[in-house]
């Protein structure tokens, strides 16, 4: 039997900046976990801020929200959304990452650089897939 699979959306603030080869290791370390728990995702920095994707089965999803809520880098974590997921949407990735342009020299696997607004796209397109998963059922 297949695990129920879920997709959690949240944002958060940064307590200290962080520099481009912190970042780099974040998020290598970020898949690490993200692999060795079933997790696949998507991770937007802009502005001192995180806006995470993430999906997986549910009791992974509960532990990685666990972890996020607790992390002493973050504040002002805001849980935009969590919905049950009938198929992937970032098959084959433990975590996209996306930045300000500047990260591209950084050569980094799954990067796409971001530039203002598009976190709220990212929002608006996780939130429409809620809203369309919640239709459906």
């Amino acid at each position: 039997m297949a695990q129920a699979l879920e997709a959690l959306l949240y944002r958060s603030r940064i307590v200290n900046r962080i520099g481009p080869l912190h970042m780099v290791l974040l998020v290598e370390r970020a898949r690490l976990y993200n692999q060795a728990a079933g997790i696949t995702g998507h991770l937007v920095y802009f502005d001192h801020s995180f806006m995470q994707y993430a999906e997986g089965p549910s009791a992974a999803i509960d532990i990685l929200w666990r972890k996020l809520q607790s992390d002493p880098r973050h504040f002002d974590v805001e849980l935009l959304a969590r919905f049950p997921l009938a198929q992937r949407r970032y098959c084959g990735s433990s975590l996209m990452f996306s930045a300000m342009p500047y990260y591209q020299q950084y050569q980094m696997t799954g990067f796409s650089p971001v530039e203002p607004g598009d976190m709220d796209a990212l929002l608006a397109s996780c939130l429409s897939q809620q809203q369309t998963r919640q239709v459906a059922t």
